[in-house]
């Protein structure tokens, strides 16, 4: 069973079944019973809030079990936390998947995780080019120079002076 361990040491068993799943459509909109894995696994990957709701609805049994809240629950997901989270509910969609699509479902997971690295490389790769600094800064300036600019004049802007106050 697809299982992670947060930061407070507190491991969660992550298991679907058809009414957590219909509860996780009711109360974040993704809906595991889609046709198109490829949709699901983007809306998860895409979407953190829901991503962590849905994870709720799957640990929320066990989680009251154990006195933990769902505030609880949220402060005790880090960015490392939530990756072995995603993979342990993404594991738990597959387990959930019938038998003669079950491999099908596991090799689009794998593709899916594996173009999540080609894209983080390539952003990588436009991180290091050399004058990627050059670029940032000529666009900052040029908007900082249109920022100064008002669309009225100051002189249809009356200003109170010590005065007149």
């Amino acid at each position: 069973m697809a299982s992670f361990v947060d930061t407070q040491g507190r491991t969660w068993l992550v298991r679907l079944n058809f009414g957590l799943v219909e509860d996780i459509k009711e109360q974040t909109g993704i809906d595991f019973l889609s046709p198109s894995l490829p949709d699901v696994l983007r809306e998860v990957s895409q979407s953190p809030r829901k991503f962590v709701e849905a994870l709720w609805v799957c640990c929320e049994a066990a989680a009251e079990k154990s006195g933990v809240t769902p505030e609880d629950f949220g402060h005790s997901l880090d960015g490392d936390t939530l990756s072995d989270a995603e993979s342990a509910l993404l594991q738990a969609l597959v387990d959930f998947t019938r038998r003669p699509m079950r491999a099908v479902a596991q090799e689009t997971m794998k593709m899916a995780q594996a173009a999540e690295k080609k894209l983080a490389e390539n952003a990588m790769e436009k991180l290091r080019q050399p004058d990627l600094v050059d670029v940032v800064v000529r666009e900052m300036l040029s908007q900082d120079g249109e920022s100064g600019k008002s669309p009225e004049s100051s002189e249809s802007t009356p200003v109170l002076t010590a005065s007149e106050s």
